[in-house]
């Protein structure tokens, strides 16, 4: 089989997670890594500075030896300001978003970092849903945003929505949207507590554009709650390879004229 790229999301700060995604590159010859967002680590230092910190001094060492591309979005567990600064402390991972990525095999990539209101505080990558529901219980629109002046309290309220972001994207049909928060009522949305968190925004996009696939994190459990990574919506293939705490997990993805297979893996399984 031969692979167009490695799609994996919500490393989380977890350098083993990272290393064994770059060995799984390497034994098939290097193929672009995708990065589906939240790069850093959640929780106490988890600040601007902290995350500028981890990656220039501890994930740029390990990206740097990867002879493939590496490319990311950004989630809600990232600062904005970490992510402005992503081509000087890491020039080894290239950010992903509205201007479509072609890989070598033709396939087309387009990234989207923005989630709808979650019950935590960095704020800086979600918007409203057109509903001006938040898909998450307890899904807040006040909390932190990042700045030249570092941590500020905001409001995501009167904020272009999902949707208008969305649209800024110009055409999806027939293109891969790598998308931190996946679409509502899907196999990549279920949460533990079996309600759909996904974007009700997304949804009606891909209904709307058909792009060839969306592929996201965000709910980590979602997967092994629905017992599936790999499910359509529309036409359109949804995936999320989820993330587990014992083993990485990643998505395979293979292109060929036009045609897009994808295949979930747990490494060192």
């Amino acid at each position: 089989m031969d692979i167009s790229f490695i799609f994996a999301a919500d490393i989380h700060g977890d350098i083993s997670a990272m290393e064994a995604l770059m060995k799984k590159g390497s034994d098939e010859g290097y193929p672009p890594l995708v990065l589906g967002g939240d790069l850093f680590r959640s929780g106490s230092g988890n600040d601007p500075h902290s995350q500028e910190v981890f990656l220039r001094d501890r994930l740029r060492p390990v990206i740097s030896r990867y002879r493939g591309d590496v490319l990311t979005i950004f989630g809600n567990n990232d600062w904005r300001s970490t992510a402005e600064k992503l081509p000087e402390l890491c020039p080894s991972i290239l950010p992903l978003g509205k201007e479509p990525v072609t890989l070598d095999d033709g396939a087309e990539l387009i990234g989207f970092s923005f989630v709808p209101p979650t019950p935590f505080i960095i704020k800086d990558w979600e918007r409203p849903e057109s509903s001006g529901r938040g898909s998450e219980r307890g899904g807040s629109m006040n909390g932190l945003c990042s700045g030249d002046r570092g941590m500020e309290e905001c409001s995501i309220k009167g904020r272009e929505t999902i949707r208008e972001e969305l649209l800024k994207l110009g055409p999806l049909k027939g293109r891969i949207l790598v998308s931190h928060g996946p679409p509502f009522g899907t196999c990549a949305d279920i949460s533990g507590g079996g309600r759909h968190l996904g974007s009700r925004d997304l949804t009606e996009i891909i209904r709307e554009e058909h792009p060839l696939a969306v592929l996201s994190g965000h709910i980590h459990e979602a997967p092994f709650i629905s017992g599936k990574a790999v499910c359509s919506m529309s036409g359109t293939l949804i995936a999320n390879p989820g993330r587990r705490w014992d083993a990485p997990t990643c998505i395979i993805a293979s292109f060929r004229e036009g045609d897009l297979s994808l295949e979930h893996a747990i490494l060192g399984k």
